[in-house]
């Protein structure tokens, strides 16, 4: 796992009109779903343990993946697609009837669970 392959998820923060949505809240990854061996190589334990996700009412969000940066963006919910944007991408997620986030992440799938 790559650091630059999280920055997509810097992407999972359009606008929701001021109301809540069902994804306001802090997630973190699932370590339990990822790759076979990936949460116990010292990037994944380090990514694990870093990474925060934070959406937040009026539709914003913020993501921080353990780099020092500050990823800032907004989101939109409709069904079970988030639609994550910043100043440079758009990047797509599912909300699952689990109540997990599932997203791309490079060449992996990450699954999200509130904090």
């Amino acid at each position: 796992m790559k650091h630059f392959s999280l920055i997509p998820l810097a992407a999972l923060c359009l606008i929701a009109c001021g109301k809540a949505s069902p994804i306001d809240g802090t997630w973190v990854i699932d370590a339990s779903k990822l790759p076979a061996g990936a949460a116990n190589t010292p990037q994944g334990k380090e990514m694990v343990s870093k990474f925060k996700a934070e959406f937040q009412k009026g539709g914003t969000c913020k993501l921080d993946i353990g780099d020092g940066k500050d990823y800032r963006g907004t989101f939109e919910v409709n069904g079970n697609t988030i639609t994550i944007k910043d100043d440079k991408q758009t990047q797509t997620a599912t909300l699952n009837a689990d109540g997990t986030i599932t997203m791309p992440a490079g060449p992996i799938m990450l699954t999200l669970k509130r904090s």
